[in-house]
């Protein structure tokens, strides 16, 4: 079973574990279909990658591959960049504008985040997915497509059935084929061969022993991405030839023996405290990135930055306002 895929210049890696093998086979197995797929898993494990393999394995290669994400638009907007709209369908609306399900005919559309979904649009979206069919806004004419739907979750969608906040029979028809994507820290063998093929595609650099044994012991909250961030700055800040242990020290959020040995830190502490750590800590990893640092906190945007100012923590730790907002 292949670990390695190089489709169009573009490079993926499926792993060497058991799990990832499992993984590869319902993605060969998916690609050969046309049902709605459900790609699941923490943030950072690969399931936009995983959509686009499948869609480059699919007959649908030639066509567009299409994404829209669900947790960055407003209920209002997401509709009309789904749907599109017509001239005058509201103010600012000058002229026809396709959405995104047109732009995608023939190819492959991906929801990332579908469970972020407003629930008002999930009845439209369900028409969609069984009927291939929609309305512009402003429109009352049926637009008929062809599109193979993929979309992704990054949390319990479980919750939100229960909750409400999904519908079931939008779950049940999206989710015909359902793949799960691990985290890493159940996978460590993947670890090392992710890191040396990294590093086979950026010559210059050798890893020491150490070095290695530093990053199959790490619990990678932020997954693959995580990984494949600190190897970048691992690749452009490190001079030397061969990345030692310190090196990775410096660019690792929380060390191994602090991780798994000091949780009892935490006894006492107000979740209020343990939460605002987690973020300054987070922030501070990615220079105050916000997109990066949400990602891998498990949050959207928006959220990140309601809680940069409920806890008031643009000045923690060096971080300046104009890094964390810009």
């Amino acid at each position: 079973m292949k670990s390695l895929f190089q489709i169009d210049n573009v490079h993926f890696v499926i792993g060497v574990s058991q799990a990832m093998q499992d993984v590869h086979r319902k993605i060969m197995k998916a690609s050969r279909t046309d049902l709605p797929i459900l790609v699941t898993g923490e943030t950072g494990v690969g399931k936009e990658i995983t959509a686009r393999l499948i869609h480059l394995l699919g007959y649908r290669k030639n066509n567009p591959f299409v994404k829209v994400n669900c947790a960055s638009l407003s209920p209002g907007l997401i509709e009309s960049e789904l749907f599109g709209y017509e001239k005058g369908a509201f103010t600012g609306a000058e002229g026809t504008h396709l959405g995104r399900l047109e732009i995608a005919n023939g190819g492959t559309f991906l929801l990332d985040e579908i469970d972020e979904m407003d629930i008002r649009l999930q009845a439209k979206l369900l028409r969609v997915v069984e009927d291939k069919c929609f309305e512009r806004v402003g429109s009352s004419f049926p637009q008929k497509i062809d599109v193979r739907f993929i979309s992704t979750c990054n949390k319990n969608i479980a919750d939100a059935l229960k909750d409400g906040r999904f519908r079931a029979d939008l779950y049940y028809r999206l989710g015909v084929i359902a793949i799960y994507i691990p985290p890493l820290r159940s996978r460590r063998e993947d670890v090392a061969q992710l890191v040396n093929d990294y590093l086979g595609r950026h010559p210059g650099k050798r890893i020491h022993e150490k070095s290695l044994g530093l990053l199959l012991d790490y619990d990678w909250p932020g997954n693959v991405r995580e990984l494949f961030n600190i190897l970048d700055g691992l690749f452009l800040f490190v001079d030397d030839e061969c990345i030692m242990p310190e090196h990775i020290t410096a660019l690792l959020s929380k060390y191994p023996e602090n991780h798994q040995n000091n949780r009892d830190v935490f006894v006492g502490l107000p979740l209020s405290d343990i939460e605002k750590e987690s973020i300054v800590s987070t922030l501070s990893h990615f220079a105050g990135d916000v997109q990066k640092a949400s990602r891998v906190l498990g949050i959207t945007d928006r959220t990140l930055r309601n809680k940069i100012k409920q806890y008031a923590i643009n000045n923690e730790r060096g971080l300046r306002k104009d890094v964390i907002y810009g």
